[in-house]
């Protein structure tokens, strides 16, 4: 087998596609560093994973979208 088959082969990956919430950030609403994700189940949001480390350019166009948490949330 050559080498580009076999990378072709072997080194093939499949990518899926969700929709998730955003539940929470680290960092902060001014700042956020991760998304922290997670999807409804049985109405429930239940946490589903986070994203790797936003860059400064995606972290700047988030800041408008997020708010903190209102008084009283858990």
């Amino acid at each position: 087998m050559n080498s580009a088959a076999f990378e072709h082969c072997c080194f093939t990956s499949r990518a899926e596609t969700t929709e998730a919430i955003v539940g929470a950030v680290t960092g902060s609403p001014a700042a956020p560093h991760t998304l922290l994700l997670g999807s409804y189940d049985d109405g429930h949001l239940r946490y589903t994973g986070r994203t790797t480390n936003l860059t400064q350019a995606a972290s700047g166009r988030l800041v408008g979208l997020l708010a903190p948490a209102w008084r009283g949330h858990p």
